[in-house]
């Protein structure tokens, strides 16, 4: 029988990849290698110059180690990146990736503590709570699914021969990965009778698919810090502010964080702190200040 931890979290990453009754193509095995054709009859050198062969684009390059070097970005994103297409598919494209973005970043905002018992849980090596908090990014993220899964959508912007080379840049990704996977002796998996065989496919794509989906949580993460949002998402949470407050405190929020990043100084935040106290009635400063007090 299959570990049950091991089930759990394929299932949850084969709903975040793609619909269970619609399971794309590099999930799949790999069809059989067709025979190559015969060798033609002996002739003579062609005369016919021939032009430099293309480098054929693709998403498969290897480290120093000949080890498959993992996507910084989604599948789909780098797979549409390699393709010939018109400014105004392009923008569709980048319409989808947009409005993606804008759901992982609110996810992110309003999620921080899920976030980081996640990444505890992950550094720790607990699968069970990893599954279990994955579980629950899933369900809050149910606006993402919508409107199908990103290489479905894509694939519906795509003219039809620009979406065969999409397709099949992604399936040589995955191809690559897995052939990678199955040749390496550590990633053998116990059957349930004791015996060691390779990981299956479907098991590799969803784990690495479940990898690529925590980039995504992370770069959102970098995002909202980088534009404020997150700051301005905690003082929202924290006061309530009505629309004109939350456009004046939202600018104030994504200068703070240009000019500070990472490491603001305690003059700068105290001066967006008064900025926003400036911005508040009575009752809301009262708990801006109290909130203060007690999470520093």
């Amino acid at each position: 029988m299959m570990n049950p931890n091991a089930r759990n979290r394929r299932m949850l990453a084969l709903a975040i990849a793609t619909p269970l009754s619609e399971p794309a193509a590099w999930c799949a095995e790999p069809p059989a290698p067709t025979p190559a054709p015969a060798p033609a009859p002996l002739r003579g050198p062609s005369t016919t110059p021939t032009a430099p062969r293309a480098e054929k684009p693709t998403l498969v390059h290897r480290d120093f180690n000949g080890k498959v070097v993992r996507l910084e970005r989604t599948p789909e994103e780098a797979a549409a990146a390699l393709l010939a297409l018109d400014d105004s598919v392009r923008e569709r494209i980048e319409r989808i990736m947009s409005s993606r973005a804008r759901v992982l970043d609110e996810f992110v905002a309003r999620n921080l503590d899920l976030l980081t018992k996640l990444g505890q849980a992950t550094a720790a090596g607990d699968t069970k709570d990893t599954l279990l908090l994955l579980g629950e990014a899933f369900e809050k993220l149910r606006d993402l699914r919508t409107a199908g899964t990103l290489e479905q959508q894509f694939v519906a912007v795509l003219p039809a021969e620009r979406a065969a080379e999409f397709k099949g840049l992604i399936r040589e990704y995955f191809d690559a990965l897995v052939e990678e996977r199955q040749a390496d002796p550590s990633q053998a998996e116990t059957d349930g009778q004791g015996k060691r065989r390779p990981p299956a496919r479907l098991g590799i794509v969803i784990d690495e698919r479940l990898r690529a989906f925590g980039k995504e949580i992370e770069r959102a993460f970098y995002r909202s810090v980088y534009s404020g949002e997150l700051l301005y998402q905690k003082i929202d949470e924290v006061v309530k502010l009505r629309p004109e407050q939350a456009t004046r405190i939202r600018a104030w929020c994504a200068e703070f964080a240009e000019k500070a990043g990472m490491s603001p100084t305690e003059a700068q935040k105290r001066e967006l702190f008064l900025k926003v106290l400036s911005a508040l009635d009575a009752d809301q400063a009262r708990q801006a200040i109290a909130y203060l007090k007690k999470n520093g």
